[in-house]
């Protein structure tokens, strides 16, 4: 199964479901994870921080073709 995160597209929101640091979390129960590039962005965490930790980065639409959740 495939869980999606996009990013916030609120301009005034800087808050960010996911952290990379809980990305393993989730991989370990079977799951694979897909990121929107720039997704936290506002928090200053670069996207590589995102896929050092086992994410794939992708655009916005291919997550929305892509995933189950």
């Amino acid at each position: 199964m495939i869980i999606a995160f996009l990013k916030e597209n609120d301009e005034h929101e800087s808050r960010s479901m996911l952290l990379p640091e809980n990305i393993s979390s989730i991989t370990k129960l079977g799951f694979k994870v897909l990121v929107e590039n720039g997704y936290a962005e506002k928090l200053n965490i670069d996207d590589k921080f995102y896929n050092d930790s086992g994410a794939e980065l992708k655009s916005a639409n291919d997550i929305c073709s892509l995933s189950d959740i």
